[in-house]
């Protein structure tokens, strides 16, 4: 539904899910390499995250979460 045009808000009103779902499926076909993670994301803000997460050796969202806040959702 993402690739053929509809954003995020509308296949989480066609398919009964919260926005933060649909968020979280495409991500997991952004890890897959199906999805191009710059289609949702800055490139500055992707370095941001990725710097974050080399320097302090972990994948965890929830630590991302904490040091971001409001910044970056899940």
């Amino acid at each position: 539904m993402y690739k053929s045009g509809k954003s995020i808000e509308q296949i989480a009103e066609e398919r009964g899910f919260t926005p933060g779902t649909v968020a979280g499926h495409l991500a997991h076909f952004i890890g897959l390499g199906q999805l191009d993670i710059f289609d949702f994301m800055e490139r500055k803000k992707v370095i941001e995250l990725v710097n974050f997460l080399y320097e302090n050796n972990t994948t965890l969202a929830s630590e991302v979460q904490a040091y971001f806040g409001e910044l970056y959702s899940y």
